[in-house]
């Protein structure tokens, strides 16, 4: 049986039967015994005002009235590799294909031309538009009133879905235009690039988040890219539990080229173009606070690697705004249990702010100048120098004197002071063939000692204390314990 619509073959199965679903009246219509069953059919035409109803599925050859009564169409059957065309060219084709068809080939009124198309598995469906540039359009009605939901735009090959907008960037064949929110239950999954705003993607970053954004107003708080909500853990996630983490593994080429910055993290300041408004706080990185569940409490954690400021100019640490507050420099005790966390330093704020050393604030260092020493001040033991030609060259505080070629010598000289050094000297040996004299003078880092005396030590719990005065090494004290 053919089924013709003006003359135009639209479902073909059995070649025998043959009519016309448009007559110019009312007509009795021989329809045959063998045909398919289409059920309670109803076809209307606004050019005839005509209706065609019956059961058309005869046990023998009959004549049907084909009257003016009509019934809805209940169900309809074609057979395998057939289609139903509209239009009085066959410009759009509903198809079903029974085997399989491959990819970018072409199939007689319904792929047509060469064809960009993917591979068909056997018993598929085909909806085509044979008519160059024409459109497809899915509407829904909603409320009495016709809505787009799907539109294939025929001329530039895009895919609209939802309600109709104008493209900015999804322009070529392929592309997938979405006007309204998108909402995905599952996974976005991009094999090559993601982009997010309103300006055109570049294709030297994977994920990007671009474009100008302006707030709508509705908090208090504004930004272009955000983490929230709740992150819940599953029995077994014991390495990490976090809101992002950066991971990627970098490789250069081979070029002998210079890369100025390789880092897994990479910040600029906000270039902020300020108004009339108060800015409180600027920053390129903003901390807001740090965690209190945590055995260990941190707002910025290092694990591993050196912390190095490298910023011109100065690089500030700075307290919390209101006295009391400070910064603890804290480190580990091997000797202690566990491996206890000790104080070792801490800048504090206060009316004369400080810097104190030790975990109970033994060493004080105030910004007014006064320095505050309650704990025990080391100079560390000595080292020794030996005299070459009545001169040594001081590298520490404290020192023992040994004499050039074990006999008893002269100190005149000691090179390597600076104004307001402190410098402690001592005998090496107790008795003769090692006797230190400490000669009184005068110039560059000699030694101007009390009433111009020179100084003796014969013994090694002899002991003389001076301080540089930018030229010479001048005497505190002495003891000759011998």
């Amino acid at each position: 049986m053919s089924l013709y619509v003006d003359g135009k073959t639209v479902l073909e199965t059995n070649p025998t039967y043959t009519f016309t679903l448009l007559p110019i009246a009312d007509n009795v219509y021989d329809i045959g015994s063998a045909t398919y069953s289409y059920r309670n059919a109803h076809f209307q035409t606004a050019i005839y005002a005509t209706s065609v109803v019956g059961n058309w599925n005869p046990s023998a050859a009959s004549s049907y009235s084909l009257g003016i009564t009509s019934l809805p169409w209940q169900g309809g059957y074609f057979g395998d590799d057939t289609g139903v065309f509209a239009g009085l060219n066959q410009d759009s084709v509903f198809y079903h294909r029974t085997s399989v068809l491959n990819a970018d080939t072409a199939l007689t009124g319904v792929i047509i031309g060469t064809p960009d198309t993917t591979a068909l598995a056997a018993n598929s469906l085909i909806i085509s538009n044979i008519t160059q540039d024409g459109d497809i359009l899915i509407a829904v009605n909603d409320g009495g009133h016709s809505k787009q939901m799907i539109f294939l735009d025929g001329s530039t090959g895009v895919t609209h879905l939802g309600k109709p907008g104008t493209p900015g960037y999804a322009t070529a064949t392929g592309d997938v235009y979405v006007a309204g929110k998108l909402e995905v239950a599952s996974v976005i999954q991009a094999t090559t690039q993601l982009a997010v705003g309103n300006s055109l993607a570049t294709n030297f970053w994977q994920f990007q988040v671009r474009g100008a954004f302006a707030s709508g107003g509705g908090s208090t708080l504004a930004g272009k890219f955000l983490l929230s909500d709740l992150l819940t853990g599953f029995n077994g996630d014991t390495s990490y539990l976090v809101g992002a983490r950066l991971s990627t593994a970098i490789t250069t080429q081979n070029n002998s080229e210079t890369i100025g910055v390789v880092a897994q993290l990479s910040l600029n300041e906000p270039n902020i173009t300020k108004g009339t408004d108060t800015v409180t706080v600027a920053s390129t990185l903003y901390i807001g606070n740090a965690p209190t569940e945590g055995e260990t409490n941190a707002g910025i954690y290092v694990l591993s690697g050196d912390l190095v400021l490298a910023g011109a100019g100065v690089s500030d640490f700075r307290t919390g705004a209101a006295d009391g507050d400070y910064i603890q420099f804290l480190a580990i005790d091997d000797d202690g249990a566990a491996g206890a966390t000790l104080e070792v330093a801490r800048m504090f704020s206060a009316n004369d702010p400080y810097f104190s050393m030790g975990g109970s604030q033994e060493f004080k260092f105030y910004n007014s100048g006064r320095a505050e020493l309650k704990g025990i001040v080391s100079y560390g033991a000595e080292t020794d120098l030996t005299i070459a030609t009545g001169v040594v060259v001081v590298t520490q505080t404290y020192h023992s004197i040994i004499t050039e070629g074990g006999a008893d010598d002269v100190l005149g000289r000691a090179n390597g002071g600076s104004d307001g050094d402190i410098l402690i000297l001592k005998a090496n040996t107790s008795g003769t063939n090692g006797i230190v004299t400490v000669q009184n003078g005068t110039g560059a880092n000699t030694f101007i000692l009390a009433g111009g005396a020179d100084f003796i030590m014969d013994h090694v719990d002899d002991r003389i204390v001076l301080i540089h005065n930018g030229t010479e090494w001048v005497e505190l004290s002495r003891s000759s314990n011998s």
